[in-house]
């Protein structure tokens, strides 16, 4: 988990603890990174370099965890399987688990050449992201055959738009994996109540009183709904349990554990291919791909 926090709100990483505890009952291993002490704020966000320090202090963390393992001697020896890893990452850290993933398939940091990567061993096979920032980081990532999930509020006063969705786009998978990729739209859920500690005002104060806080979702039920549909997504996603995807389909087929709320969803996986899209021409009678359309009547 990589986490963001702002100078009025409490450390971020213990209020994930709701999410890796059900994870952890289902045989995930499960770490919160504390990432507390880099975040922008009113004076700055180190330059530009903030998301980029982000990622790889995550994938720095997973180094150290894979030196754990490889030691014989240690307590947490062949605990963990890193050629199966999850990224998972809440706001500014929603979008620096993205540069994550595309950092650790590379020899060196590509802001400064000098410094070589090295994370052998360690492949980034998921992404979560929850209500994401994008573009703080100046380098648009694009990836390929990396599964990604990505939830966001409506009520959201932090970050209003849904971008997500923008990452999603910038996901490619080969024609005919099994690599799927999914959002979920949470009617009445603000940006703060992902986590524990941060509540339901999106921004500090003062500002933060003048939020109409009443229409939205209680926070138990937006963190139930997190709960569920990363649950389904890691289990679809790491384990290879089809049944799962049906969650990220159709919310309906999980309503009883849902809040009462509505639940817009996308979903696209390696046996998709467009025929057309819009950003192809103006022209609906023509196509991207050339081929034999048989039209039932």
């Amino acid at each position: 988990f990589e986490n963001s926090v702002n100078s009025f709100l409490p450390a971020s990483d213990d209020g994930y603890a709701y999410l890796g505890r059900l994870l952890a009952s289902h045989g995930f291993v499960t770490v919160s990174g504390d990432q507390n002490y880099v975040n922008g704020s009113w004076s700055g966000d180190f330059g530009g370099r903030e998301m980029a320090a982000r990622a790889w202090l995550l994938l720095e963390h997973l180094r150290q965890w894979r030196d754990w393992q490889d030691s014989p001697e240690g307590p947490l020896a062949g605990t963990a399987d890193l050629t199966r890893v999850a990224l998972v990452g809440h706001s500014r850290g929603g979008e620096a688990v993205s540069i994550a993933a595309a950092f650790s398939r590379l020899p060196a940091f590509p802001d400064d050449a000098t410094v070589a990567f090295d994370y052998r061993g360690i492949r980034v096979r998921s992404l979560v992201a929850i209500a994401q920032v994008d573009q703080r980081y100046q380098r648009r990532v694009h990836l390929d055959d990396v599964d990604f999930f990505t939830i966001h509020g409506s009520y959201d006063a932090d970050e209003p738009a849904y971008h997500g969705l923008r990452q999603m786009n910038r996901i490619a998978f080969t024609a005919g994996s099994d690599h799927l990729k999914a959002g979920i739209y949470v009617h009445r859920a603000n940006h703060g109540q992902f986590n524990t500690g941060w509540g339901e005002r999106d921004y500090g104060l003062p500002g933060g009183w003048q939020l109409n806080v009443a229409p939205l979702l209680p926070g138990p039920g937006q963190r139930a709904a997190a709960q569920v549909f990363v649950h389904a997504f890691l289990r679809a996603s790491l384990l290879g349990e089809e049944a799962w995807r049906r969650a990220l389909r159709d919310p309906r087929t999980v309503a009883p554990w849902l809040p009462a709320t509505t639940f817009v969803n996308q979903y696209q996986d390696g046996s998709f291919e467009a025929l057309a899209d819009f950003e192809e021409d103006l022209d609906v009678t023509s196509f991207s791909r050339t081929r034999t359309l048989a039209l039932a009547a």
